[in-house]
């Protein structure tokens, strides 16, 4: 990059994106009409019982993973979650308004000594200590108002 930043990222990464376009596909999906019968609830029905779609979920995910991959590389230390891991984990979700899979990415960054966060996700605008880059307009809409919206 040109202001000499790298970008990084966590094979956490992969669950939050995998889920987001599986979801997103799956709404689309559900408006067609040979999908248009199924329920909010028939989601995994949709991952287990409609192969070209699920085959077609799967080549999305690649695709933009293979994206993610080329555009930064993997932060400097691996994510463990093992029993320690996760307590702490469980005291930090107590602190900040995060979910499972967020506080587990916050945690392996910060680990690596990585604060400034790239991320759409309005949970991390919550977590003190860490610089937030975001184009989440809720976020923007919010630190505006608070005087606390910093534009580079």
């Amino acid at each position: 990059m040109t202001v000499g930043s790298d970008l990084r990222w966590s094979g956490l990464s992969l669950s939050e994106l995998a889920y987001r376009i599986e979801r997103t596909e799956f709404d689309i999906y559900r408006r067609t009409p040979q999908g248009n019968h199924l329920t909010e609830a028939q989601f995994k029905e949709y991952r287990h019982n409609i192969p070209p779609e699920r085959q077609r979920v799967i080549q999305e995910v690649e695709t933009a993973w293979q994206a993610v991959e080329s555009m930064g590389k993997p932060i400097d230390k691996p994510v463990v979650i093992d029993s320690a891991e996760t307590s702490e984990a469980l005291q930090d979700l107590k602190t900040h308004a995060l979910d499972g899979y967020d506080v587990f990415a916050l945690r392996a960054a910060l680990a690596s000594g990585i604060a400034q966060i790239l991320s759409d996700d309005g949970d991390f605008c919550v977590v003190s200590g860490i610089h937030l880059f975001t184009a989440n307009r809720n976020v923007v809409a919010t630190a505006q108002s608070q005087g606390r919206l910093v534009v580079r």
